[in-house]
């Protein structure tokens, strides 16, 4: 079924979202490790917060990289590209000698993790029927509840591990493979956003892209519904948004709720209960 195709290929895309759960949550355990404290000289309370600090900030700088060469490299090709340089951030994390190491594997992590974060929500509503898409965007949510919830479990476990470095890096490794998986699947079986194939005019390629991912669907409606969506998306570039004065002009209460629901979860303050909860 087309429809068992399009969960099938958002579970897998998923990885990225675990990874962001699990290397999110991993930074708790590690950084409350006597083994990892001792290993690194016991770095100030400055630096220790700095672990957390330049994973966020990478996150953000990811996020802008995905909204100005998101489009240009094409959805595949981008998160491609991050999944190369989250594999090299948690393996820097993991070989990591002093904290200096340490945090600038925090930092590309992050950053490849902020452009996944930013880019494939929209590639799997773009790739999912309209009457799909909520439980398609659902499936991302549910990888970072387990991704944070397997990064404690590992991390706990491994407390268990002889005293020494292996209690820390260990449960930063288990993060390497992941990134080479997802690179994987993206060269071999993941289709292509047949949206964004159409926006830089490549509409043949659009066109067996959508069919694939609508296979086992009435092959004269999945045309019709193609046709529609390139015309949509005609329309949509004929009227780009080219500022951000221009959204809040035209989509205000759209932009206000998104930027709501960020900002309040945070104001909340459970990511900090949440990285140093093991102090």
């Amino acid at each position: 079924m087309g429809f068992r195709y399009t969960v099938g290929i958002a579970l897998f895309a998923a990885i990225e979202s675990y990874l962001f759960g699990f290397d999110t949550g991993i930074a708790t355990t590690t950084i409350a490790h006597k083994s990892w404290i001792s290993y690194i000289k016991h770095p100030s309370n400055g630096f220790t917060e700095a672990v957390v600090a330049v994973y966020i900030a990478g996150e953000a700088v990811g996020a802008l990289t995905q909204t100005f060469i998101g489009d240009k490299l094409g959805r595949i090709r981008f998160m491609q590209f991050m999944c190369v340089v989250v594999t090299a951030g948690t393996a820097i994390q993991t070989a990591s000698v002093n904290i200096g190491v340490f945090l600038a594997g925090r930092a590309f992590a992050g950053y490849a993790v902020g452009g996944l974060v930013g880019t494939v929500p929209i590639y799997l509503s773009e790739i999912s029927a309209p009457n799909q898409r909520g439980l398609i965007g659902g499936i991302s949510g549910c990888g970072i509840a387990l991704g944070t919830m397997m990064s404690n479990w590992v991390g706990f476990a491994c407390s268990y591990a002889p005293y020494g470095p292996v209690q820390w890096r260990l449960p930063l490794s288990i993060q390497i493979p992941w990134g080479i998986i997802l690179f994987v699947g993206l060269a071999t079986f993941m289709p292509n956003s047949p949206r964004q194939l159409l926006r830089i005019g490549k509409v043949d390629e659009a066109r067996a892209a959508f069919l694939k991912i609508r296979r086992d669907y009435d092959l004269h409606e999945s045309l019709e519904e193609f046709t529609v969506m390139k015309a949509q998306i005609e329309y949509e570039m004929r009227r780009e948004v080219t500022s951000i004065h221009e959204v809040f002009n035209l989509f205000k209460y759209r932009a206000l709720v998104s930027i709501a629901v960020q900002t309040m979860t945070s104001l909340t303050g459970v990511n900090v209960i949440q990285y140093y909860q093991s102090e």
